[in-house]
């Protein structure tokens, strides 16, 4: 009696001890968005903020895009204003991820208002997708378009697949497929290959839970999901632009791609994510050995010494320590861990636990942990590379957009293996995770994407787009930069007759939205990828020359692989002859000169 006493005792003191470092795991991930929304008006990228900008504020003058995320932007009340677009964002994100930690909770059966450990995990992984806010500028990007529809319509197919699992089916079970349906629509027209796989492993989770895979309750199902994809369709065309006008811009986008050699991509990152892979996991392969290899075997029933049990959780103890200390080693000296391997980090930690988890089971009949969360299992880790699927950059770099799925199934596995595991084995783990967080948030203040200068040292205050785009705390080198591009805001010409602005640099898209500018089809010619020159062509092909002859055109001459004017001149642009040079700027992050030019004749102010 005694014994059985202090076993009691021991287990209370480790449940504790586990309850406040899994609390603590979900305060520690909910810091990020209070960082990311304390931080909202500060630092600005000129690269592909400019790009997302110019998109959205005037996408009807857009005819060749792959991506139409913008329409889905444009049903939204949002002006032109960056503060307010990006608080857009942080909203949509806390929705979308308030969604995905609902339909977590309903799928694994974790009531987190009886249990503070659930409690924690829902926050955690609620918090966790501001991971890609935090990593990347808060803007309304087609990436974040993406991942905010991902999180959503993860959320709801668990919460469909937790239904189904019970076959009793109400009206509430049919409006979530509805909306499942509408948001799938929409996630076609921001990123139509993740659309397929995510569809694929949607309907396969579903089928593998469902209490009577192909009864008339999956039928109806299907039904209500395609009618919620029409719905979102009659929207569009009616309340944005025809679907034609999309589908036209989709085909000249495809077009646009095939001309640049990206329609390779998809096949491409297969290839490129082995190599990721290869390259970041060996570095963990010993530790990820040891840690599975002790949390596996310590629970054996013909293992009957306690010193052996504990030599073997001592040993999976080490081994995530291990990789937490080879992680950490990135820290010593200063030296900040790169995106890969952060990402490469989490991949090996969410393999490891679901390799543990699935052993387990295997092994030591572990009855606690159920096949269906096994097979959810297999859809979380992936969720993150259907994202990256077909992007063209390195798949564990592009992961961290959607790391929030990474960092769900390291908790899920954790509460679900809680009840059998050693609290050692556990606390571990927990430690482990919280190098997550930490690595983020070092790197967002130190190397900010694309920024010259942390995010403490952006306290320089300027105007964006002659007011309209609001204001901003930028660093001081953005600041000058912009200044002098918009003291020449008042010269493009009256509201609704502004000049066209030809960047031949392929370094400043930003430019054009900051001058409010007319666009050429495209919201930024980019000169520095394969083809882009070929490109350029093909867009002053479908656009009138006559209205170009006012243009106004930035280059960089110094840069090699600029754009060449000689494009221009085959339609008749005067260019440079009939062109005088204003200004000469350093942009940030660069060592190259962006030359601004405008037309001799044919600007509003040189004609008064």
């Amino acid at each position: 009696m005694g014994h059985s006493g202090k076993h009691s005792g021991e287990y209370a003191q480790g449940a504790r001890l586990y309850w406040f470092l899994a609390l603590l795991v979900g305060a520690v991930f909910w810091v990020l968005p209070v960082i990311v929304f304390l931080n909202l008006g500060r630092g600005l990228d000129i690269a592909d903020t400019g790009h997302y900008y110019n998109t959205l504020s005037r996408f009807s003058e857009i005819r060749s895009m792959s991506s139409q995320y913008f329409v889905l932007w444009d049903m939204l009340p949002v002006g032109e204003g960056i503060l307010e677009n990006r608080l857009w964002v942080f909203g949509l994100f806390w929705l979308a991820g308030g969604v995905f930690s609902f339909g977590m909770i309903r799928f694994f059966e974790l009531d987190y208002r009886k249990s503070p450990v659930n409690l924690a995990a829902f926050l955690a992984i609620w918090a966790s997708v501001y991971l890609y806010y935090f990593w990347w500028l808060p803007d309304p990007s087609y990436n974040a378009v993406a991942v905010i529809l991902l999180y959503a319509l993860t959320g709801l197919v668990l919460w469909l697949c937790a239904i189904g699992r019970k076959g009793v089916a109400s009206k509430f079970f049919y409006g979530l497929a509805l909306l499942t349906g509408f948001l799938m629509a929409g996630l076609v027209l921001s990123r139509a290959t993740s659309t397929v796989l995510f569809l694929g492993l949607a309907a396969g989770l579903y089928l593998s839970q469902a209490k009577t895979a192909w009864s008339g309750m999956t039928m109806k199902l299907a039904g209500f999901g395609v009618l919620g994809g029409v719905l979102f369709l009659l929207l569009t065309h009616f309340a944005v632009e025809p679907l034609s006008v999309i589908w036209d811009r989709q085909i000249a986008g495809l077009e646009m791609r095939q001309i640049r050699g990206r329609h390779t991509d998809v096949f491409g990152s297969i290839s490129r994510f082995l190599g990721d892979i290869d390259e970041e996991s060996r570095t963990y392969l010993p530790w990820v050995f040891a840690s599975i290899t002790g949390a596996v075997f310590a629970d054996l029933k013909y293992v009957k010494s306690k010193i052996i049990k504990q030599v073997l959780y001592t040993m999976s103890a080490f081994g995530f320590l291990g990789m937490v200390v080879k992680f950490g080693t990135h820290f010593t000296g200063g030296q900040l861990p790169r995106d890969v391997e952060v990402s490469g980090y989490l991949l090996v930690l969410t393999l490891v636990l679901f390799a543990t988890l699935s052993l387990r089971r295997l092994f030591c009949d572990d009855k606690s942990v159920r096949a269906n969360w096994i097979a959810a299992f297999l859809l979380l880790p992936t969720m993150p590379y259907v994202f990256a699927f077909g992007t063209g950059n390195l798949w564990l770099k592009q992961s961290l957009f959607a790391g929030g799925f990474l960092v769900a199934v390291c908790v899920l596995a954790l509460v679900l293996m809680g009840r059998s595991l050693s609290a050692y084995w556990r606390m571990s783990v927990l430690a482990a995770l919280l190098f997550v967080p930490y690595s983020v948030y070092q790197l967002a203040q130190k190397k900010p994407y694309r920024l010259p200068a942390p995010l403490s040292a952006q306290t320089t205050q300027i105007s964006i787009r002659g007011g309209a785009g609001g204001t901003l705390k930028v660093d001081a080198v953005t600041a000058k930069y912009l200044n002098q591009m918009g003291q020449f805001y008042d010269q493009l010409g009256a509201d609704g007759e502004r000049a066209y602005l030809i960047d031949l640099s392929g370094m400043s898209p930003f430019l054009s939205y900051h001058l409010n500018a007319k666009l050429m089809s495209v919201p930024w010619l980019i000169a520095t990828e394969k083809n882009s020159q070929s490109t350029f062509e093909f867009i002053l092909a479908r656009m009138d020359a006559q209205a170009l002859k006012s243009a106004w055109i930035i280059d960089a001459p110094e840069n090699k692989r600029h754009l060449d004017g000689a494009a221009l001149r085959a339609i008749g642009v005067n260019f440079p002859d009939g062109y005088e040079l204003v200004l000469k700027a350093r942009p940030p992050r660069s060592n190259k000169d962006v030359l601004l030019y405008r037309p001799k004749r044919g600007y509003s102010k040189s004609d008064e």
